[in-house]
């Protein structure tokens, strides 16, 4: 394993020397002495830049960011203890705010104007209540785990299945009434219902709350999720799909991060600042949202999400925050919390007018705002985070894209060990045969080879079919290489360069020469275009495992939930498949060329 994630290491140290600025050599230093921690939480100041500087912040963006998420570095952390202690002090932001917010606090005047307006955009969005027509078709089961399903069993079939359906009380009447004129459902249940129906006491499983469990996150921390209940979850989702409309209606598409991401470009010529909060789900306390939404609107989200959590030490919380990640509706209630509240301090400012997009925590908002918006979120318990917000430099980042006086720096960053085995076969640890290596690991070294090719192509251009790349990866891209042909020998796997609609797994990017060589074929189809020429490659693919299900659970979720893939009476069980190889048709092979 260590042998693996040193090749991550030393590919980053290539890439270190070949850049060759002082940022990168200081990188280099660091990972040459394991200074882990160091790599993890470098930073850098975007106001140390002046315009004549893009290549240079360019490179030293990159070094800086590549290795900040991976999971790979070792920073002598308790990375549990750091997720619960950033858990911990939400609740703590929390409880103040909670107090603040139900209490005469002398600010309150200060502020007044800003929330009123808030609180008329939240209602002129959201409508006075809820209206039982408009969410009854919107609830919905989804993929992930809940409070009392987790592992293996997180099926949707086991969903609607569950012997006792797991539930808090204040949310039981809500399920109770959804699932009355649900025939299907009651029918995979084994309830020949034909009419309005209510189930039994013994049909629920009242729960306390959520069960937070903990997943990676980065070096420095893990990331704190809520499992809800399974009734709960269902409830949620649905309220969380009307949320979406509303938004949309105001002209905040959450199906979409590409307005943000547009905007981040344009956003030093429109003058504005890209915003972004630290803990922003976890500061969300129970009185923000009584204050902001209307009441009949407070009581039903207050009714369905979990008033406590099940710790990792097995003891219950009494949550001061709202809602956390794992609530179906936390996101889309953030997002119009964030947008009413920064739409509110535009309008008492006299910028009514002011351009605000909000997609979660990523705020862009006039960079004359920042300011204002700061004071009022930390009234209300929010926490700007100084890293990720950008209002006085070349920089702006929102939803993925990073730009630098315009031009696009958008970094790439190897997140987990290309070691990782995430996926087990039902022997346990999936591999391909013999002493052969995890075909996670393979899978992974072609990530890590092919996220460095492309980004090389990013940094050139495209020209009469040809990628322009920029050659300092060279040393990086050979490091990477070698050890996939350590890993596989002669089983290495080619699959052709494109300029677009990029394929990053399945096999490692190459010239056409070599992938024609692999044995590749040339098709003609007239499926879907006809004369075009397709390239049929063999590739690695994963495969899920999927079983028989019971079909009339499926058909229930089949009529509430109409599903993209086709009804084929199967589910498809977590973590569990296999990896094969397979033929996948290419648009395109582009010839490459190092500059």
């Amino acid at each position: 394993m260590d042998k693996q994630r040193d090749v991550v290491r030393e590919c980053a140290k290539h890439l270190c020397v070949s850049l060759d600025t002082p940022r990168s050599m200081a990188v280099f230093m660091l990972l040459d002495a394991h200074e882990d921690f160091q790599v993890a939480t470098l930073g850098i100041n975007a106001l140390d830049y002046d315009e004549s500087d893009l290549q240079k912040f360019r490179d030293d963006y990159l070094v800086t960011e590549y290795l900040s998420k991976y999971t790979g570095l070792d920073t002598k952390l308790d990375l549990e203890e750091v997720a619960l202690s950033s858990f911990r002090e939400g609740e703590a932001i929390c409880a103040r705010s909670n107090q603040r917010l139900s209490t005469n606090d002398p600010n309150w005047v200060r502020f007044e104007a800003a929330i009123t307006a808030a609180q008329r955009f939240i209602h002129s969005a959201v409508g006075s209540r809820p209206k039982w027509a408009k969410l009854q078709d919107r609830f919905r089961w989804g993929k992930g785990a809940t409070s009392t399903l987790k592992g293996r069993d997180v099926r949707i079939d086991n969903k609607l299945r569950e012997e006792r359906i797991s539930v808090t009380l204040e949310a039981l009447p809500y399920l109770r009434a959804a699932m009355a004129t649900d025939y299907a459902w009651l029918n995979a249940r084994g309830v020949a219902a034909s009419g309005p129906t209510t189930l039994l006491h013994k049909d629920f499983d009242i729960v306390e709350g959520n069960r937070v469990v903990l997943v990676d996150k980065n070096a420095k921390t893990k990331r704190t999720i809520a499992a809800e209940p399974t009734g709960n979850i269902f409830l949620q989702l649905g309220v969380g799909s009307f949320f979406r409309q509303c938004l949309l209606r105001v002209g905040i598409d959450l199906t979409s991060q590409q307005t943000n991401q547009v905007l981040a470009g344009a956003a030093l010529d429109l003058g504005l600042a890209t915003v972004d909060l630290k803990n922003a789900s976890n500061t969300i306390c129970r009185e923000l949202v009584w204050l902001l939404f209307p009441e009949p609107w407070a009581q039903m989200l207050d009714d369905l999400r979990s008033p406590q959590s099940l710790m990792p030490d097995g003891q219950f919380l009494k949550l001061e925050m709202f809602s956390s990640m794992g609530n179906g509706f936390t996101f889309e209630m953030e997002t119009l919390i964030f947008w009413a509240l920064c739409r509110g301090v535009a309008e008492v400012s006299g910028e009514g007018g002011a351009l605000v997009s909000v997609y979660g925590d990523d705020i862009i908002l006039p960079a004359s705002l920042v300011d204002e918006v700061r004071e009022l979120f930390s009234f209300v318990g929010f926490t700007l985070n100084d890293k990720k917000t950008h209002c006085d430099s070349l920089f702006r980042e929102s939803c993925g894209k990073h730009f630098f006086n315009g031009y696009d720096v958008t970094p790439i960053y190897q997140k987990r060990p290309e070691d990782d085995d995430s996926v087990d076969d039902d022997a346990g640890r999936n591999t391909y045969g013999g002493t052969a290596p995890s075909r996670d690991i393979v899978t992974g070294s072609y990530r890590l080879y092919n996220r460095l090719f492309y980004h090389s192509a990013d940094r050139g251009w495209v020209h009469d079919g040809i990628l322009l790349c920029d050659r300092r990866f060279l040393p990086a891209l050979r490091e990477a290489r070698k050890h996939l042909e350590t890993l596989v020998g002669t089983d290495l796997i080619r699959i052709p360069a494109m300029s677009k609609d990029r394929v990053m797994d399945g096999g490692m990017v190459d010239s056409p020469e070599r992938v024609v060589t692999q044995g590749s074929s040339l098709h003609k189809t007239n499926r879907a275009y006809y004369g075009l020429r397709y390239w049929a490659v063999t590739i690695w693919a994963f495969k899920p495992k999927r079983v028989p299900a019971a079909e009339i659970a499926l058909f229930a979720y089949a009529l509430r939930y109409k599903p993209d893939t086709p009804f084929d009476g199967c589910v498809t069980l977590r973590r569990a498949g296999k990896w094969q190889k397979t033929r996948r048709f290419f648009r395109e092979m582009c010839n490459v060329s190092w500059i």
